[in-house]
């Protein structure tokens, strides 16, 4: 048997010991990580709920009938709330997405469509500044990329509110696409309006890198690009810019190209005729946001709500009255979302009754898992009253 060896003992002790540092500052980065997720969760459903009420309420006012002065004023708090809702948005997407905690569903998407989606919600802002938005799809309407839908539209939409804020009265912004190759394929959003100084460029896709001029007329966090970029890379593209100041910019999506997949028209629905009055039970435990949905769904609907601010209420009630929609806010005083899933399927008389979560909380994972219990669908806080509305009418088998 050889003798101890003094420098290899010592050797082995210090590389024990330094591996069971690194053990321990991996456990504690993980800890971290998962007070961070939840704090984001906190504080997005926090500040979410707020806004729900103001843009709920003001889209409310919106439609009803205001002189012209009145009108001005309600269109100047949606528009701020909405700025505010989408500062917020890009903060807790630029951390999700810097964190590695973005899930993504790639498949093969026509760029077309994810264009025509994008330019559908753009085209609003794009009216009010008097800017042209133009789809140049040429001979390539069947390009099709592998991307994540959802995630493309947003940087698509991203980069047209961009290029329709730095563009003139009168101007026009471009979207066209391109094959480059058989692996790749391009997509331009081109703008005619004030360019990007060569100082900026080498740091417009970096965090918090906003117009110094104020040129836009609003304000922003400077997270847009820097979450495209990422949203981009993270689906295997590239994102690149050419600008001059004067002259316009040019925002270039270099994607992996996709076979164009099989897409089916879907049916029209049917034209909604006297039906019976439907039942609704909205379990939450918020009385304004109870008092919106109320004010929303008794508008030229027949509709009996009922409402309960305790997950066990709210089973109570759905046993009792056997509602024909159950509305489920994501966080109650007293069960789990999942806990109630669970309850209203596993019971015969309610197993049948279509759930619709409402919630502050946009991830794919909580949304899958929501689906996965037997959720019908989950719209997310503020709620869009047109998307909300549809959803009930789609339920419901009307128009």
């Amino acid at each position: 048997m050889p003798p101890p060896d003094p420098a290899r003992e010592e050797l082995e002790a210090r590389v024990a010991e330094r591996t069971r540092e690194l053990a321990e500052a991996k456990a504690e980065a993980v800890r971290a990580d998962r007070a961070k997720g939840e704090f984001l969760s906190a504080m997005s459903h926090d500040l979410r709920t707020p806004l729900n009420a103001i843009l709920g309420f003001g889209q409310l006012l919106e439609l009803s009938r205001l002189g012209e002065p009145d009108r001005d004023s309600v269109q100047q708090i949606l528009r701020a709330g909405r700025q505010l809702l989408a500062m917020i948005d890009d903060i807790l997407e630029f951390t999700r997405v810097d964190s590695g905690r973005l899930t993504l569903a790639i498949e093969p998407i026509v760029v077309a469509e994810a264009v025509r989606e994008a330019m559908d919600v753009a085209r609003t802002q794009a009216v009010e500044r008097g800017v042209q938005l133009d789809w140049s799809s040429g001979a390539e309407t069947g390009l099709a990329v592998l991307v994540d839908r959802r995630r493309l539209v947003q940087v698509l939409l991203n980069l047209l509110v961009n290029a329709v804020r730095f563009s003139h009265e009168g101007g026009t912004v471009t979207v066209a696409a391109e094959p480059l190759g058989e692996e790749r394929a391009r997509i331009i959003v081109r703008d005619s309006g004030v360019g990007i100084g060569p100082e900026r460029i080498p740091r417009i896709f970096e965090p918090f890198e906003v117009d110094p001029g104020g040129r836009s007329g609003s304000r922003s966090v400077g997270l847009g690009l820097a979450v495209g970029s990422r949203l981009v890379r993270a689906m295997g593209g590239s994102i690149s810019v050419e600008s001059q100041l004067g002259s316009g910019s040019a925002f270039s999506l270099d994607l992996p190209r996709a076979d164009s997949p099989i897409t089916a028209d879907l049916p029209t629905p049917s034209a909604a005729g006297d039906g019976p009055v439907r039942t609704i039970l909205y379990v939450e435990d918020n009385l304004t946001n109870i008092a919106l949905v109320q004010r929303l769904l008794g508008r030229d609907r027949d509709v009996r709500m009922l409402a309960a601010m305790q997950g066990r209420l709210g089973l109570e009630l759905a046993r009792e009255h056997l509602p024909d929609l159950i509305l489920l806010d994501l966080r109650l005083p007293d069960v789990t979302p999942e806990e109630m899933l669970r309850e209203l399927k596993a019971d015969p008389r309610t197993r049948g009754i279509p759930v619709v979560m409402l919630s502050s909380e946009e991830t794919p994972s909580r949304m899958g898992e929501m689906r996965a219990l037997g959720a019908s669908d989950y719209l997310t806080k503020p709620i869009d009253v047109a998307a909300f509305l549809a959803t009930v009418d789609a339920i419901f088998g009307t128009s």
